[in-house]
């Protein structure tokens, strides 16, 4: 399922991909991934943890590419996943993970990201919140 989700993920990628000034929605894109992103922290859960503890690892890489992150930049995406664990670990609880769940760890990420401006760039900018 990796595969699949990847090749979803990438067409999330490019979705939210837009010049700057551009108002996007982003909680149609958050709800639309929001299953996507509960099946792959089911299914990768233990590997997940594990990289968000470590500060790196498969996992990080395959969110950095769905957050449209350059290659060059993935060791930094990694220390930022890692610098906010303490708010995305009780998010992966499979115990506990729901789409909305899903949702929040995909916005505490993209948040993070908007307040890194070598992250930034990569992402559309927001009129508002969402």
């Amino acid at each position: 399922m990796a595969q699949a989700f990847s090749l979803t993920l990438s067409s999330y990628a490019m979705l939210i991909t837009v010049p700057v000034g551009l108002t996007v929605l982003v909680a149609v894109l958050v709800l639309r991934s929001s299953s996507e992103m509960e099946s792959y922290i089911k299914e990768n859960n233990v590997a997940l943890q594990h990289d968000l503890h470590m500060g790196g690892g498969e996992t990080t890489a395959e969110l950095a590419t769905i957050f449209n992150v350059p290659a060059e930049q993935h060791a930094g995406f990694a220390r930022v996943l890692s610098e906010k664990r303490d708010a995305l670990l009780p998010l992966t609880d499979v115990d506990a993970l729901s789409a909305e769940r899903a949702g929040t760890f995909v916005r505490v990420i993209y948040d993070a990201l908007m307040e890194e401006p070598e992250f930034a760039q990569h992402l559309p900018r927001i009129n508002g919140d969402v």
